[in-house]
């Protein structure tokens, strides 16, 4: 390259380089922030969901329903910023699952009532999303079918991800996955706020 082009190109990567500069910040565009007032004093309060259930793994399936109560335990939750909007609720689940599977030719059927008790911890990433963590436990009855019918008390256990979504102001979707009692979990669920 000959010195009078890389000098050039030299000056025209500087006149670049300090063009931004003198003609000031760039703004951004302004994001959306969550009303305060409606998600944290109001949204943050005690919610009711119904929701049904997928369980599965390598060789089960299984479907069940069931309602889900929440009441807050921290509805301004950990962190005291204007822009994170976090939660804390205990929750009470009960549920009917049906869970089948085979095993040395037989067909299985297991039936469990199962009411749990756990936590859910939520933060809002827009002004209707929030992604959400929630653990819980529980005892149950449950009836199984198959060599043998029999009744029993179940331990029962659920660790989830997921996302709530606002649909209007006192209404949400709630979808999660995760691992439990029954292998893998997938619920699909409707609720309200009070």
């Amino acid at each position: 390259m000959r010195p009078r082009t890389a000098a050039v190109l030299a000056w025209m990567l500087l006149g670049l380089w300090l063009a931004p500069a003198s003609a000031g910040p760039a703004k951004k565009p302004p994001s959306e922030v969550p009303d305060l007032g409606e998600y944290v004093d109001e949204s943050f309060g005690p919610d009711l969901f119904g929701h049904v259930l997928l369980h599965f793994s390598e060789h089960s399936f299984g479907f069940g329903g069931g309602a889900r109560f929440a009441w807050p335990i921290l509805p301004r939750g950990f962190f005291a910023h204007e822009r994170v909007f976090d939660a804390l609720h205990l929750e009470l689940t009960v549920e009917v699952s049906h869970f089948f599977w085979s095993a040395s030719g037989v067909r299985h059927r297991q039936t469990g009532l199962l009411p749990l008790l756990g936590a859910r911890y939520q933060v809002y990433l827009a002004q209707r999303l929030a992604v959400l963590a929630a653990a819980a436990l529980g005892v149950g009855p449950q009836w199984t079918s198959g060599t043998q019918d029999e009744s029993s008390a179940r331990f029962a256990w659920s660790a989830v991800i997921g996302v709530l979504y606002d649909i209007e102001p006192g209404w949400m979707a709630r979808l999660e996955w995760g691992w439990g009692t029954y292998r893998d979990e997938l619920r699909l669920g409707v609720g309200v706020r009070f």
